[in-house]
């Protein structure tokens, strides 16, 4: 609950930071939420031909904004596996995004559960030294995640660009050694989808022409309503005006999640993994657990996700009443949504830090 002898204005400087591989999405209390690709780019000539970028010869671009001029830039990504990579674009990056939020002097990050001690003392001293906001803090994405639907017990199951991470938490606790990382993506599908494409004849090689096959995944492809079945054709209009037809493709290429051999044969299906994970943990909460699964992440909105996989873990579990699947249709921004409910639970600064010290990540919370 937010107290009442703290105005709104006060809580609006407190900026949320969602980083992910493919997109960050930030925002404050009032603001709503914005979102940009995680990447940065710089002149890649001292000479080049773009007009708005020779007189801009050391601005930097962020976003569909350096996408655009990919040509003449040199592109950095600074976010991978959930760590990041490439500090000083990440740091420009964090800096844009802080000069879009008015007056933001504290920031809650959410990060993953593999970023070390040793980053987020870098992290805390580029957020406080660099950029002059006054206090931080670092949660765990998926502890956010539950936050935000209002649950101290589930698993959360985070599909994002590289992998899939599942997180059970028990009564607004990490059960650390139930995590469990899946190499399926929202990268590894678009590969996949390029790679049947390739074999109808259709070549998408370079970097804008990847960025249509993940759009053409985006767009059509979702799951089937029962197995062997053939998709019914679908179009989709490349930027050359050529029409491209799909057929089983669009059933194939979400399915990775629960057959991953069509991919790479040592990656286990995810209902599977699901089960492991409740399995690791203590036996009087595995029905709670198999009770609460929350659906996150951008690689988790294909249409049929959630009904699938009920189907496959109720066939597993051989437990239907007991398996339950949540999810919204903005189920991207779950972490952002519970990102915010944080910050208005948590106006008082006892909640934020000011120096970094040898923590771990923040990996519980407590609202009940």
């Amino acid at each position: 609950m937010v107290t009442e002898d703290v105005k709104l204005d006060e809580r609006y400087h407190s900026l949320m930071v969602d980083p992910g591989g493919c997109t960050i999405r930030f925002g404050a209390i009032g603001t709503g939420i914005s979102e940009m690709r995680t990447v940065v780019g710089h002149p890649r000539y001292s000479q080049v031909v773009d007009e708005e970028i020779r007189h801009n010869p050391s601005q930097f671009y962020f976003g569909k904004d350096a996408l655009d001029h990919r040509g003449v830039l040199h592109l950095d990504y600074p976010i991978e596996n959930g760590a990041i990579t490439k500090w000083t674009a990440f740091r420009q990056l964090l800096g844009n995004i802080m000069n879009k939020i008015e007056h933001a002097d504290r920031i809650l990050i959410g990060l993953k559960n593999h970023f070390e001690s040793k980053h987020m003392k870098k992290l805390s001293r580029i957020i406080t030294d660099e950029l002059g906001a006054s206090e931080f803090a670092f949660k765990h994405q998926a502890v956010l995640a539950l936050y935000a639907m209002e649950r101290p017990t589930g698993v959360v199951v985070d599909t994002g660009l590289n992998s899939t991470l599942i997180v059970p938490i028990v009564k607004g606790n990490i059960v650390t050694k139930a995590i469990r990382d899946i190499a399926i993506g929202g990268r590894q599908l678009t590969d996949f989808l390029r790679r049947r494409l390739h074999e109808k004849g259709y070549r998408f090689e370079k970097g804008i022409e990847q960025d249509i096959v993940r759009n053409i995944k985006e767009s059509v492809c979702k799951f089937p309503i029962e197995d062997f079945i053939e998709a019914d054709d679908s179009y989709y209009v490349l930027p050359s005006g050529l029409t491209l037809k799909l057929q089983n493709e669009i059933f194939e290429t979400p399915i990775l999640f629960f057959r991953p051999e069509m991919y790479e044969e040592s990656i286990k299906p995810l209902h599977n993994q699901i089960l492991e994970a409740i399995t690791s943990c203590d036996a009087v909460d595995r029905e709670d657990l198999l009770g609460n699964i929350i659906l996150t992440g951008g690689s988790s909105k294909f249409p049929g996700f959630t009904e699938r996989l009920t189907k496959e873990l109720v066939g597993k579990s051989k437990s239907n009443e007991a398996v339950r699947v949540n999810s919204h249709k903005n189920r991207q921004h779950t972490v952002f949504e519970g990102g915010i409910k944080w910050i208005q639970d948590n106006p008082e600064s006892s909640s934020w830090k000011s120096v970094f010290q040898n923590d771990v990540l923040e990996s519980s919370y407590h609202f009940f």
